[in-house]
């Protein structure tokens, strides 16, 4: 069962008796851990969301360092800083403001962007069409271009590239649904990333801070 970023897959130990046994779901003990991971996989398997799970292993592999910089002995300038401000309470602000410049100064000397580059878009258009053929306004098939020429389209520019291959300029409001997976429905897709590039998210319930 899965839903956004929660996936539940059960298995029973070898030896159970079930009343229908499950094809692969039947696992012996040491067959777990990869099972494990593959499911894991599923749901984290993708170009944008490995840049996020590179990040997160880069910033929990390198604590240290970011507490190391953001140490007790940051404080009594902290208090000062606090002291001058018109308003006290930028402080709070000002301090995410610090760490996230800080995450970001790691992220960038880690190069986790690297995760989207074109090489890793090579490889998830392969994994996603092995023919290589690919068409850019479903149900028509004049508009057929191959693996090459995608890689033109997200690398070159675009007008000149639809001219190089006589394809319609118009063809970029198909461009989402080209790239969706089964019935992956477009447009909400389309307005999930226009929220996800112009919106900020608020996670969780609003807290006060508390001692």
């Amino acid at each position: 069962m899965s839903s956004e970023h929660l996936r539940i897959a059960v298995f029973a130990k070898e030896g159970v008796k079930l009343p229908q046994e499950p094809k692969g779901k039947v696992l012996k003990i040491e067959e777990l851990p990869e099972h494990v991971i593959f499911e894991f996989a599923k749901i984290t398997a993708g170009l944008v969301s490995n840049v996020p799970l590179e990040s997160l292993s880069v910033l929990r592999d390198n604590t240290h360092l970011i507490l190391g910089r953001l140490g007790p002995e940051m404080d009594p300038p902290y208090l000062a800083h606090r002291a001058l401000l018109p308003n006290s309470d930028d402080a709070t602000d000002y301090i995410v403001d610090i760490i996230s410049s800080e995450f970001r100064s790691l992220l960038e000397n880690y190069d986790v962007g690297c995760k989207s580059n074109l090489d890793s878009i090579r490889l998830w258009l392969s994994e996603y069409n092995p023919s290589g053929k690919f068409t850019i306004q479903p149900h028509r098939t004049s508009n057929e271009i191959d693996l090459a020429t995608i890689i033109d389209f997200l690398s070159k520019d675009f007008k000149n590239t639809c001219k190089e291959n006589s394809i319609n300029e118009k063809s970029y409001k198909n461009f989402t649904r080209f790239f969706c997976i089964n019935d992956q429905d477009s447009h909400e897709l389309d307005c999930k990333f226009a929220m996800l590039t112009s919106l900020k998210y608020r996670y969780g319930w609003p807290t006060i801070c508390q001692f």
